[in-house]
């Protein structure tokens, strides 16, 4: 859940509040888990949730989960599944802003995204460094607001920026180093400050 609190970190400015949509699974359970939205990991705190249908998934389960809550002048961060024009338009719709992760499940998008990274210049980079835990990681926040490469950029809601956290854990036990790159989409403007 990491992710969760780094993206919602980096659309902080401007004074939102922030809303994480979370997966819950606790054991093993028949069918599908429930769904949640929570106030991030430190807080375990959940406002809402709902179980997925039976023949559903949760595409489906998120807009209800939307639609119970009162997320005006919030900071609404979706997983990968939920990356959908239509979640993107019911946040804007109840004034809130979004970060949607983008993954391989996305395609065009995906690849758009990863494109402009590489061949348009960032508005924003923002660099943090924790320590904690056995381990030293870095990440890197960069965003951009240049949509041109985005195709059907205009058919996501108030889609505003492109947003691409790298981060390196050094494991001082193993002296391992893993490194992951995340993308994401926002409806937020350019501000890579975490």
């Amino acid at each position: 859940m990491g992710f969760i609190d780094c993206q919602a970190d980096c659309g902080r400015s401007g004074g939102h509040r922030r809303q994480d949509v979370v997966r819950h699974a606790r054991g093993r359970q028949e069918g599908p888990g429930p769904h949640g939205f929570g106030l991030g990991q430190r807080n375990n705190l959940v406002l809402a949730q709902r179980k997925v249908d039976e023949k559903s998934n949760e595409i489906t389960a998120i807009p209800k989960l939307l639609n119970a809550l009162e997320l005006a002048g919030t900071v609404v961060t979706v997983d990968a599944m939920g990356c959908q024009r239509e979640i993107a338009s019911l946040i804007v719709e109840k004034k809130a802003d979004y970060v949607l992760a983008v993954k391989g499940n996305q395609g065009l998008l995906a690849e758009q995204v990863r494109e402009s990274f590489l061949l348009l210049n960032s508005d924003a980079v923002s660099e943090e460094i924790d320590c904690g835990h056995g381990r030293v990681e870095q990440r890197r926040c960069s965003v951009i607001a240049d949509l041109s490469m985005v195709d059907k950029a205009a058919e996501w809601a108030s889609l505003k920026g492109l947003v691409r956290i790298e981060s390196e854990r050094y494991h001082k036990a193993t002296g391992k180093t893993e490194r992951e790159i995340r993308y994401y989409i926002t409806s937020l403007r350019p501000d890579a400050s975490c």
